[in-house]
């Protein structure tokens, strides 16, 4: 949404470039997560990941105008001028996140569910796809700051939630 403001000015013209910086961070954390979790635990590794996601959060709702989901010709302001090098690392670090809770997510299914590993993927596509479809519905008529409010929020949530799986099913 920040590239087809008005205020990104010249960055307008790189709508491609926040994807593939985030698809190339991915691979990067594909690669790197594992390591890090070697060298410092899985716990340390979940709350670097939610301090990651936290940044790109409060950097979007900084550089983001409040009607840039609903208008993407928004001239609004923002709170601090949207430059094509911040949408570049608030894409990178969205993809290192991504990765990193993809990660811990499969890595938990498979301690879950270590008899059917099948139905444990199964289930958790299933339940991503529930989510994203709503998601992706709602998220053109609210304000753009809501809907990063509450995306963080599950962010939290999630890294409770995975935090308190890897202990139960490492202490045993």
């Amino acid at each position: 949404a920040v590239v087809s403001t008005q205020s990104t000015g010249e960055g307008r013209k790189m709508v491609f470039v926040p994807g593939i910086c985030s698809g190339i961070f991915y691979f990067i954390g594909t690669i790197g997560w594992p390591y890090v979790t070697r060298l410092t635990n899985k716990t340390a590794t979940v709350i670097l990941i939610c301090i990651l996601l936290t940044i790109a959060t409060v950097l979007s709702i900084l550089i983001l105008p409040t009607d840039a989901a609903t208008n993407l010709d928004s001239t609004a302001t923002s709170y601090i001028t949207p430059k094509p090098y911040l949408v570049i690392i608030i894409a990178s670090l969205i993809g290192l996140g991504d990765c990193g809770f993809t990660i811990v997510i499969y890595s938990l299914v498979g301690l879950v569910f270590a008899d059917d590993t099948a139905a444990g993927f199964g289930l958790m596509n299933c339940a991503f796809c529930i989510f994203y479809a709503p998601a992706m519905f709602v998220v053109q008529y609210i304000s753009v700051h809501v809907w990063l409010y509450f995306q963080q929020g599950v962010v939290l949530f999630m890294g409770l939630i995975t935090t308190i799986g890897l202990k139960k099913y490492l202490s045993q």
